[in-house]
């Protein structure tokens, strides 16, 4: 009796996993980051549709990281987005751009625990602002959600650019450059 009653039990947990490994409606997640990005990393919490993303940008420039998978619902998904500064300036703010058919970031939760003034130009991009800054070698973590309306397989980019603050002789050269432009007509 004792070892049809461990069977069953075993039995019990094996249909438990396997039914709730088929039950996600968000299947098959993967993120691609750019070969020049190494240190990107993702994880995805399928109960909760959680994707954290943590990466070290080591220049400013436009970083696209393409979500993909597929889906039996029209989620809405949580995203926690670590940065590291690594580039050569400090940033002033961090911009964020979604290109995907039928993906757009909902009025839900935006925030970010070193930037405090929060714009949406359009429901497919969100800009992040001082009055805080990320200096180099500091971090900055940004939440936002992303729905995505339509089932099957899905792919959305979710473009970002930090916004930086240029040297004290960058603005200088560029001050030089337009005075001898204005006196040279």
């Amino acid at each position: 009796m004792k070892k049809i009653s461990f069977l069953m039990v075993v039995w019990i947990m094996l249909f438990i996993g396997i039914t709730t490994v088929w039950a996600y409606p968000v299947k098959n997640i993967n993120c691609e980051f750019p070969d020049w990005l190494r240190d990107s990393e993702f994880n995805f919490d399928y109960s909760s549709f959680e994707l954290n993303l943590r990466e070290t940008l080591r220049e400013i420039s436009l970083v696209d990281v393409l979500v993909s998978g597929d889906l039996e619902i029209d989620p809405v998904f949580h995203i926690t987005k670590t940065v590291e500064n690594s580039t050569e300036n400090d940033w002033m703010g961090y911009r964020l751009l979604l290109n995907g058919e039928g993906c757009i970031f909902p009025d839900t939760i935006i925030s970010s625990d070193v930037f405090q003034k929060i714009t949406r130009p359009t429901e497919n991009e969100i800009v992040f602002e001082q009055p805080e800054i990320v200096p180099i070698g500091g971090t900055v973590t940004l939440e936002f959600d992303i729905q995505v309306s339509g089932t099957g397989p899905f792919e959305f980019t979710l473009t970002q650019e930090p916004l930086f603050i240029p040297e004290p002789i960058s603005i200088l050269l560029f001050g030089f450059g337009g005075f001898i432009l204005h006196f040279s007509k």
